[in-house]
């Protein structure tokens, strides 16, 4: 019998995103205010990456995880994939390819609870911003409350193993033409989202490879900057 260890671990963690968003949608102004503590984020890794966003050889890169990662934009189709066929993922992709979607799948997950917690603890400060963009201050002061540094620095390991994860698989030979002789298949199965994600993350990667040592310093610039956050909230006063 076939072991669906995999397909666990996606339908897992989907399932866990479903529980919060069933929970969040509960709430009457729950669902505004994490789309400002997201919308805040994303603001926020813009401007922290400004330089490599602008970049010919970064850009790409730097926005796809702007997009793909950190971005503030609605996943619920990629995530109906995911769910709904997780077993089948196993059938269809090369067990490379589907350890990089349960890297995606449990690093979504994690995600979607550190930002249901964030808006939890900018509503017990009093505030519903609604459609008010969250100010530097209450985001600090929502990040001690919330104590979920330990679990943010947990976050940013599994970016990088991801971004690792999408580096090693650009150099195995056949990847490119066993992702495009994909496109037919999951289009069938209605996997159209997280193909896409896939390619984009394959050909992201790859040209950075191209570079010798690009990829390398892209993301040890990520490890880096997102460090030095985690370490200027942790010392807010």
């Amino acid at each position: 019998m076939k072991n669906h260890k995999g397909a666990d671990q996606i339908h897992r963690a989907f399932h866990e995103i479903a529980l919060l968003r069933s929970a969040n949608e509960s709430h009457p102004s729950r669902s505004v205010t994490l789309r400002a503590v997201r919308a805040y984020q994303s603001k926020r890794f813009q401007e922290t990456y400004h330089d490599l966003l602008a970049s010919v050889a970064y850009g790409p890169a730097c926005n796809f995880f702007l997009t793909e990662i950190y971005g503030d934009q609605d996943f619920s189709q990629r995530d109906r994939e995911f769910e709904r066929i997780a077993k089948s993922i196993e059938r269809m992709f090369p067990r490379n390819i589907l350890e990089v979607a349960i890297d995606l799948a449990e690093l979504h997950a994690l995600t979607e609870l550190l930002d249901t917690k964030m808006a939890e603890a900018v509503e017990s400060l009093g505030n519903r911003p609604r459609q008010v963009p969250l100010e530097n201050a209450t985001y600090a002061v929502a990040w001690l409350v919330s104590g979920l540094s330990a679990q943010r620095t947990q976050q940013l390991k599994m970016v990088l193993d991801l971004g690792r994860r999408l580096e090693r698989i650009t150099t195995m030979r056949g990847i490119r033409m066993t992702l495009r002789a994909m496109r037919l298949p999951a289009r069938a199965a209605n996997l159209s989202a997280l193909q896409g994600f896939l390619e984009k993350g394959f050909e992201t990667f790859s040209e950075l490879a191209q570079l010798k040592g690009r990829s390398d310093i892209f993301l040890r610039t990520i490890e880096e900057r997102e460090e030095a956050w985690i370490r200027h909230l942790n010392a807010t006063d």
